[in-house]
């Protein structure tokens, strides 16, 4: 019926719009991706063929990114740690030291990383997104405690 094929482009359309934003938002990464199914991927089988689907042309050994998640350089006299965050605006993000730990919150979400000897024994001076790069720094002498 007509009211089917509306859905469907009105569907694919949409799908489109996200491929788009999803692209721009991880470029640099490799997008394995796989067609529709009819069917839900559930069991060995389904799970074995969406897996041939998308890894097909990847040999098994290949590392697909070798960009650090994180990245901790010297800054001034002080430390910068940096992580890509895409997607992300300052709207809704939250970072704090809770004892050796740096806290990152976006929205309803939150990860604790494990900090370092040399930044956990410094003070957070500052956070900020730099594009889709949250950077915190860490300023100050280090106690030489913690």
């Amino acid at each position: 019926p007509e009211a089917a094929s509306e859905y469907f482009r009105n569907w694919i359309e949409i799908q489109q719009r996200y491929m788009v934003e999803i692209e721009e938002g991880f470029a640099g990464l490799p997008m394995l991706k796989a067609g529709f199914r009819k069917d839900e991927v559930v069991g060995i089988d389904a799970l074995r063929s969406l897996g041939e689907e998308i890894f097909s042309d990847i040999e098994p050994t290949a590392v697909l990114v070798d960009e650090k998640p994180v990245n901790i350089g010297q800054d001034d006299g002080g430390y910068v740690l940096s992580m890509r965050l895409p997607f992300v605006s300052k709207d809704g993000l939250g970072v704090w030291v809770r004892g050796d730990e740096l806290v990152v919150r976006i929205r309803n979400f939150k990860r604790n990383l494990i900090l370092p000897h040399a930044l956990a024994s410094r003070d957070l001076t500052e956070a900020r997104m730099d594009g889709d790069l949250l950077k915190v720094y860490f300023g100050g002498e280090s106690d030489g405690e913690n």
